[in-house]
Formats: C-alpha cells, sequence, structure tokens
C-alpha cells in the first residue's frame, strides 16, 4: 500500500508543469487526495454508503459466560484465605493448608474446597478490593481429615485464662536457675 502511495506520488510530481505555481500544485495535490480516499470506481460497492460502527455485531448477552475462575491460596495463620482483595474466613483446622477458590462469573457466591476436592464452604461474594471480612453464614463444613479426637480425661488449654501456677519441679529448676545468674552476676571477673 504504502509502495503504491509513493509510485503515485512520484508520477504526480512528473506531471506537474514547470510553469505551474505553488497555489495551483497544491489543489492539484488535493483533488488527487479526494480521488484516492474517495470510492473505487471500479468496484460494483464503490457508491454504497458505508456501515454505520457495530453494524452486524450480536447484542452483548444479558448473563456473562459462565466461566470459572479457580485459583490455589493458602490459608493464613489468621484462618482466612484472601480472594480479590477480600478475606474469607475459615476453620481453625486449615491453618497453612492450601485450599482451591472458585468463583462462577454468573454466581454471586464463591467457593472454597480442599486440595483433594472436598468443599469446605460458600460464601457470598463480596464485592473486589472492598477490604471486607466474609465469615460463613452456615456451620456445615465438610473436611478432608477428621478433626483430631480430644481425650475425655484431658484438660483443654482456655484461651483469655489466668496462667496456671507453676508446677513444684518448675518452681525449683527457675530457683535454681536464678541463683546460677545470680552467682555469675556477682563473682569476680578474671
Amino acid at each position: 500500500m504504502r509502495q503504491d502511495l509513493q509510485s503515485v506520488l512520484r508520477f504526480w510530481w512528473r506531471s506537474v508543469r514547470d510553469d505551474v505555481c505553488v497555489r495551483a500544485a497544491q489543489r492539484g495535490l488535493d483533488h488527487l487526495a479526494e480521488r484516492m480516499d474517495g470510492p473505487d470506481p471500479r468496484r460494483p460497492d464503490a457508491h454504497r454508503a458505508d456501515p454505520p460502527p457495530g453494524a452486524g455485531l450480536r447484542e452483548l448477552p444479558a448473563l456473562p459466560f459462565p466461566a470459572r475462575i479457580c485459583t490455589v491460596r493458602s490459608v493464613t495463620s489468621q484462618n482466612v484465605v484472601i480472594f480479590r482483595g477480600n478475606s474469607y474466613e475459615l476453620p481453625v483446622d486449615l491453618r497453612g493448608a492450601l485450599v482451591e477458590v472458585c468463583w462462577r462469573l454468573d454466581e454471586p457466591y464463591l467457593s472454597i474446597a480442599t486440595a483433594g476436592g472436598a468443599g469446605i464452604a460458600r460464601y457470598t461474594l463480596a464485592p473486589p478490593e472492598a477490604g471486607l471480612v466474609v465469615a460463613p453464614k452456615g456451620t456445615d463444613m465438610a473436611l478432608e481429615r477428621p478433626r483430631p479426637a480430644v481425650p475425655q480425661d484431658s484438660t483443654l488449654c482456655r484461651t483469655g485464662s489466668a496462667p496456671r501456677p507453676l508446677s513444684p519441679a518448675a518452681q525449683a529448676e527457675a530457683d535454681d536457675l536464678r541463683g546460677r545468674n545470680l552467682r555469675a552476676a556477682t563473682s569476680p571477673q578474671d
């Protein structure tokens, strides 16, 4: 195309007479440009008007294509999975585990499954980049491995409770360490 244009311009400049003034030469060049930009008289559809932009295209569908966005995420130490700028809470048993987060574009919720494919929870999708923490509405969760059984005779650690006193053996060891540190601090240095 560019080579055709260059050959046309070379031909035009050769056809200009030496005695033509600058304005007449410019009018001739403008006339040539109009003819080149206009319809080609050799084409049968040359005099037909151009279709409006977007003509012949179908209307956009009402719903998005049902594609799925799936990604593997790691559960943080705060028991959340971060997806699209929001945090989704998970059970404590999954801390540090890899989970698969899936979102189907035409659905208003988000599904989280274990690496083995067991469904953990389904959440209402939060607006992107909102910085929200979304908690599950129900407690129905299928875990890949059962929770460890706690023996009936064991005492559970209660969060928020006061610390328990030291056992006599621990107290004796602490006193012994304090005595050693005291002796080391008061002994003459070499």
